[in-house]
């Protein structure tokens, strides 16, 4: 009875100690998986039928929205502005230039969508170039998308905090983060050097 009870304590630690390393490779996995191209496929997939929901059947979104205009522009303008964030990491400024343009395209053309598709996918691509493009192609397309923004905009100038906040935020996010990693790298590189000199 006693060898039984004093063997029971190490049992937990030993299924609390196999718990923890199966959360933590399910973990590093789940994270390998989200900057995977294939996380970037899904969410552009994801934003895409979303747009077309929108589109067709707006009571079935999110939040709802507004498709009063022509849905021959409204269709492909959507996809324009979605289907691109598949390749955000790889080529983060075009991708920019893509859903901005779609943006802008869709308000020239017609009652632009008033839905959530379209927002996030503007949020991603802003946050995606800071995140992944060098300094001088991160300001070149904040630029881009702040004057596509202003001018989007002209008719209610009173927009324009919020539109700023929809862009700089996520801007500046992505800079934040981009400035973090590329200091841990130079940390691991500085470590990695020091070892070896040992």
């Amino acid at each position: 009875m006693a060898s039984t009870e004093s063997s029971s304590p190490t049992m937990r630690v030993s299924r609390q100690d196999g718990s923890v390393l199966v959360m933590g490779r399910m973990s590093t996995r789940v994270s390998a998986w989200i900057r995977s191209p294939a996380a970037d496929a899904v969410l552009a997939l994801a934003l895409a039928a979303h747009s077309q929901l929108e589109i067709w059947w707006p009571a079935l979104t999110l939040g709802g929205s507004n498709a009063s205009g022509l849905k021959a522009v409204l269709v492909p303008t959507a996809l324009l502005a979605t289907l691109p964030l598949a390749l955000r990491r790889q080529v983060p400024f075009a991708v920019l230039c893509i859903v901005m343009g779609a943006v802008a395209f869709q308000a020239l053309l017609t009652t632009p969508l008033e839905g959530m598709s379209g927002l996030v996918a503007l949020v991603v691509a802003v946050y995606s170039l800071a995140a992944h493009s060098e300094r001088r192609l991160a300001l070149a397309g904040l630029a881009i998308a702040l004057v596509a923004g202003t001018l989007l905009i002209a008719e209610d100038p009173a927009d324009f905090p919020f539109d700023l906040f929809v862009i700089g935020a996520p801007w500046l996010g992505g800079r934040a983060l981009r400035t973090s990693r590329l200091r841990a790298r130079e940390l691991e590189t500085l470590t990695a050097e020091l070892a070896s000199e040992r």
